[in-house]
This record gives C-alpha cells, sequence and structure tokens, in this order.
C-alpha cells in the first residue's frame, strides 16, 4: 500500500517524487519513490540520487502521524497551535487590512470616472487619459490582488478550524488496533485535514510538515521517539538509523542510491 503517493516532495528540483514498481524474483512488487525527472530526462536532471523504499517510507511517516493522533491532549494542542501560528502569520489587522484595500479600490473607480469625464469635455488629451487609466489599473489589480490574499488567509483558517474539529472528533478516542487498519484513502483524508508535506533533501533527511509550521518536533532514532511538547514514546528497534521531526519533521528515511 503506497499512502504518500506523489506527496513526496523533491527540495532539489520542485518535483514531486513518483510511485514506482518493480518485481523482485519471489515474484513480489516492491513500490518505491524516485524523482521523476531522473526517470524522464535521465540522471542529470536532478542530483536527487537517493531513491526510496515506499513501505518503510509510509510506515515511518505513519507511525509518527498515529503517535500523535493517540495522544488527545496533545493532538487537540498541536491543531490549536497550528491554527494560531497560521493567525500569527496574517500581516496585520485583516480587517483594517481589508477595509484599506477596498477604500483603495473604490477610490480608483472614482478617479477613472472622473478621468472619463475630463476626457469627455476634453480637458485632457487621449493620451493623457491613457496614462492615467494605466495607473489607475494597477491600482485596481493590486487592491483585487491583496483582498484576495486575506480572503485565501481567513478561509484557510476557517477550514482548519473545522478540520480541527472534524479530527478531534473522528480519531481522538479511537484505538491504534483502529487507526492501523485505516484504508489509504481514509489516511489520505487525515494527511489533508493536517495539511502534511513530506520533503526529500538531496541524500539527505525527509521532512514532514503539519499545516506547513513547526506545531511539534520528533527525533526518531533506531530506539526513541521524542517530541519538543513533551511525550516520549520507544519505538522498535531498527537497523536503520532515522531521524524524523513532525510538524516540521525531519527524518531520515531507508534509501538507496542509484548508479548515477
Amino acid at each position: 500500500m503506497v499512502t504518500l503517493r506523489r506527496a513526496v516532495h523533491l527540495r532539489a528540483c520542485g518535483r514531486r517524487m513518483t510511485a514506482m514498481t518493480t518485481n523482485r524474483p519471489n515474484g513480489k512488487r516492491y513500490f518505491y519513490y524516485r524523482c521523476p525527472k531522473r526517470v524522464q530526462h535521465g540522471n542529470e536532471a536532478c542530483p536527487q540520487i537517493k531513491y526510496y523504499a515506499a513501505e518503510e517510507v509510509d510506515s515511518e511517516v505513519w507511525g509518527v502521524v498515529r503517535d500523535i493522533i493517540t495522544n488527545p491532549e496533545q493532538l487537540r494542542a498541536d491543531l490549536e497551535r497550528m491554527i494560531q501560528l497560521k493567525k500569527q502569520n496574517k500581516r496585520g489587522d485583516p480587517d483594517r487590512e481589508a477595509k484599506h484595500w477596498l477604500e483603495k479600490l473604490s477610490g480608483a473607480e472614482q478617479e477613472r470616472r472622473s478621468f472619463l469625464r475630463l476626457a469627455a469635455k476634453g480637458r485632457i488629451t487621449d493620451e493623457e487619459l491613457d496614462v492615467e487609466l494605466a495607473q489607475l489599473e494597477e491600482s485596481r489589480k493590486t487592491a483585487e490582488r491583496e483582498l484576495a490574499i486575506l480572503k485565501h488567509d481567513q478561509e484557510q483558517i476557517e477550514q482548519l478550524e473545522r478540520d480541527k474539529d472534524a479530527i478531534l472528533r473522528q480519531y481522538a478516542d479511537v484505538t491504534p488496533e483502529a487507526l492501523d487498519a485505516l484504508a489509504s484513502e481514509e489516511r489520505h483524508q487525515f494527511y489533508r485535514m493536517l495539511r502534511l508535506k513530506t520533503t526529500a533533501h538531496v541524500d539527505g533527511p525527509i521532512e514532514v510538515e503539519l499545516a506547513g509550521d513547526a506545531v511539534s518536533v520528533a527525533d526518531v532514532s533506531s530506539s526513541e521517539t521524542t517530541r519538543t511538547s513533551g511525550w516520549k514514546k520507544m519505538r522498535k528497534s531498527s537497523s536503520t538509523p532515522a531521524t524524523l521531526t513532525t510538524g516540521s519533521t525531519s527524518w531520515i528515511a531507508p534509501g538507496t542510491s542509484e548508479s548515477s
């Protein structure tokens, strides 16, 4: 089961890693993540040599996300902090900003009409009218762009609030066994609600962000997981040392280098 699909971004080239398959001698299909540019355009197209065993990457990322879900108090705190960080990233007072740009938009329209009246009365030349209208058009576009950004930011916060309530309602009391039984699409839904994003560095760690912000940090080594928010949980020993940050998750995923 490939649960991350095209969710692993490449820091080197900006593309998303592609889930690919190959058949092993025993007939079993093997899934792995690899840079699509190297597949399509050759090894010189991207410096990301390493490719990753999909099952291991998916399992480790899900393991950390699962740990978040099964700690209801920490889950609530992380989700609320996620929303708070989003609000803090907004520029100034949204209502005041919106009022400012609405006034700019209204003023530009009034000036446009005034210049058209002046041109109709012959008080300004066509060339002068064109210059003034071009400047007002730029002002209009700027105001509309800023208003669209403010609207988008507010909609994101409102959606985060709705997703927070949905996550707490659906998952806070779910047992670990039930979580592990979730189908691939159900995990995808949860990842989307958490705004989960994974980024592979060149021959380095895979970073996982929740909602684009450092909600919490976990270091997954061969023996334990720790988070700055204070919880600690022992994990199975692995032959591959790993470092995973979640919230801004930084994890050295098992990888294999291609021949370049």
